[in-house]
């Protein structure tokens, strides 16, 4: 069997493989920022375009409309088709139809690769460095907006390269069909129909002696034009008013994106609207397969040897020798040196990695090439074993990466920063908010199988992966925006992004989730109402105040030095409710716990909660978690003395002071005390 057939089969097995697996595990990624948007955009394009109501999004730059609807209205029509009629599976369809795309993607990258390197091998080893770059793969199964673009650009060139055969056309209408979804699913797709009349003028140069050439190329790349035009028109209702005012709006979103976050690099929180020039080349050459990163180089090296055979081309498959250095150059090049707004990684980016990957695998057949062309061959045959195993050794190491962290190779760091560890702290890691999902199921797994879980967290994603759960599941999850109800245990969620400081939280862990040990979700589990803690008042022989721990350490009572004021003091049925705050003002140190008292017995102890307006008034940053929130049954105080009522504040350096508490002693409250 030749190899060439060899390499047939092995590409036919390893597609085969490849939709297994993804069938197998797309259930198992969790929901991302901003999912919900883009469902929301499929569903009011739909809504447009078949049933004629008004398209809701408006012309604001960085508002909804900036995304295209061509892949979201499509999932919305397969979500009708199979009658979908929850959360869980809108979002599954989803993730399946993100795949196949970028499945089929694949198949077309081979396509394309073949026509680049005339030779099914190299071809062949272009997917497989495609297929496994751990962020790519992992985003293949959720990332509705980058992964369809990338699928759909890949498609593009082949349907231009298959266009620039001949300027039929019936390939310009099919390639202009494919330049349109490319375009309303993101704008970034202009580059299309840019690349496609670069190359289309090129070939007009080579073959313009050509009879009857020039009427066709003329014609084909009129009716191209046209095609991609009112397509993208068509499917894209933002453009059906002034669609000249809103092209130039994209134009200019396109080149500076509005949108301002804080992006961690290197260890520091920098904007996303004013990266360093390197912040594109770095996170690509951190987060690809480090073989993939080396081969790279070898193909820059290469660049002249395609020069020439493009320069000196006498068909259109030799105009095509500069097509990926174009394609990757032509969009990293005024990135770097004229700066862009990125965040998230390079996942708006992740269009030109085909061509990277295109890169490397010339640089390494331009290498090869040039050690067998030695006249001694045992030289090239050792050198080329040893970098055979090296990259394959690499390129195994990889899909274990994978395999041991799924479903989360989207943290995946190389070599060139330590790994995961080394990236740990330094750049953001699940910063899409997908382990959110894993955590709930690891979390449920720990607590009773029956008992309510109360959850909180910062970001949207804590929220939205309820979603995807099981109905079972579902059920068992309630989302607090306030305080859970007294007395039961709540767990706050955090992924650190923008939040370092939740990687120190003083609070137990319920659960966690980790890549290759580096914690990337954490359940941090807390009570709300008063725990439990054995403090007691005691006097020294000079009369002094103090507040005696079980393990015998002391905090002694300091009111001259503390503020604080009980704020509220509310009976609610058979509750009392208990608001207010407190610290030691003269030195500006806020509490690290709240204590209150009966007599001498301690109720319980309340950890402190974040009151901004009081840092704000006291001018003091520092003084900003000095609040508390607690509710108490109103049967552990009516009745009682209120003089035996205390509220005390206490320091992590083991002083405290009193808060004042008159509120509960109001008008309206003294009905509850007993005789003093």
């Amino acid at each position: 069997m030749s190899v060439s057939k060899c390499a047939k089969y092995l590409c036919l097995t390893s597609f085969a493989l490849l939709f297994v697996l993804g069938g197998a595990i797309f259930a198992d990624y969790g929901v991302g920022w901003d999912e919900f948007r883009n469902i929301d955009l499929g569903i009011i394009t739909f809504d447009t375009i078949f049933l004629g109501k008004p398209y809701l999004f408006k012309l604001e730059p960085g508002g909804p409309y900036s995304h295209g609807p061509f892949f979201q209205t499509l999932t919305h029509v397969a979500t009708k088709i199979f009658c979908v009629d929850s959360w869980e599976l809108y979002l599954r369809v989803k993730h399946f139809m993100v795949f196949f795309l970028y499945f089929i993607s694949i198949y077309f990258y081979y396509r394309l690769c073949r026509k680049f390197f005339h030779n099914d091998l190299w071809a062949y080893m272009c997917c497989v460095f495609m297929v496994l770059h751990p962020h790519i793969f992992a985003n293949s199964f959720f990332n509705i907006r980058d992964i369809p673009f990338l699928s759909l650009f890949i498609i593009s060139m082949f349907t231009m390269t298959w266009y620039l055969e001949n300027f039929s056309w019936l390939r310009a209408i099919v390639h202009g069909l494919i330049t349109a979804f490319c375009i309303s699913t993101r704008i970034v797709g202009l580059y299309v129909p840019i690349l496609t009349l670069l190359f289309a003028g090129i070939n007009f140069l080579v073959r313009m002696k050509q009879i009857n050439f020039i009427a066709k190329f003329f014609s084909s790349t009129l009716i191209y034009s046209l095609t991609f035009i009112l397509t993208t028109v068509a499917i894209w209702p933002i453009f059906w008013n002034n669609p000249i005012k809103v092209f130039i709006t994209f134009l200019k979103v396109t080149v500076n994106l509005p949108t301002s976050l804080q992006v961690l690099y290197f260890g520091e929180f920098v904007s996303s609207v004013s990266l360093p020039w390197h912040y594109a080349p770095v996170w690509i050459g951190i987060t690809s397969p480090i073989s993939v990163v080396i081969m790279f180089l070898f193909g820059l090296a290469c660049l002249p040897t395609n020069l020439r055979k493009f320069i000196n081309g006498q068909n259109s498959e030799d105009s095509l020798a500069l097509l990926p250095y174009v394609w990757a150059f032509s969009v990293l090049a005024p990135i770097m040196f004229f700066g862009s707004t990125l965040y998230d990684g390079w996942r708006h980016m992740f269009f030109i990695y085909p061509a990277v990957v295109m890169i490397a695998v010339n640089g390494f057949q331009w290498f090869w090439n040039k050690l067998y062309a030695m006249p001694i061959r045992i030289i090239p045959n050792l050198v080329m074993t040893i970098i055979t195993v090296l990259v394959a050794l690499n390129i195994t190491d990889t899909v274990f990466f994978m395999i041991r962290n799924h479903p989360h190779q989207n943290v995946y760091f190389n070599e060139l920063v330590g790994g995961v560890k080394g990236a740990d702290g330094k750049f953001e890691m699940d910063y899409w908010g997908l382990s959110y999902k894993q955590l709930y199921e690891k979390l449920l797994k720990q607590v009773g199988p029956q008992d309510p879980v109360f959850v909180n967290g910062y970001h949207r994603p804590a929220r939205d992966n309820i979603k995807i759960l099981t109905p079972e599941q579902k059920n068992r999850i309630s989302w607090v925006e306030g305080q859970p109800p007294q007395g039961r245990p709540y767990y706050f969620l955090t992924n650190f992004r923008w939040h370092p400081e939740h990687r120190t939280v003083d609070a137990p862990q319920a659960a966690q989730i980790t890549v290759d040990g580096v914690p990337i979700a954490v359940a941090y589990y807390r009570r709300n109402g008063l725990d439990e803690v054995a403090l007691s008042i005691q006097r020294d022989v000079d009369g002094n105040e103090m507040i005696k721990a079980p393990d015998g350490k002391v905090f002694s009572i300091r009111n001259e030095a503390f503020e604080g004021l009980l704020e509220q003091f509310s009976i609610e049925g058979n509750r009392v409710v208990l608001v207010g705050w407190g610290a030691d003002q003269k030195r500006k140190v806020p509490p690290s716990d709240f204590a209150l008292f009966l007599g001498d017995k301690c109720l319980g102890v309340v950890r402190p909660t974040n009151r901004p307006d009081l840092a704000n008034y006291f001018g003091d940053p520092q003084m900003d978690k000095i609040g508390f929130a607690v509710e108490l049954p109103l049967s552990s105080l009516k009745g009682k003395p209120f003089r035996q009522f205390r509220i005390l504040a206490l320091t992590a350096d083991w002083l405290a002071g009193d808060v004042s508490i008159q509120k509960a002693n109001d008008e309206e409250n003294k009905t509850i005390w007993g005789e003093e």
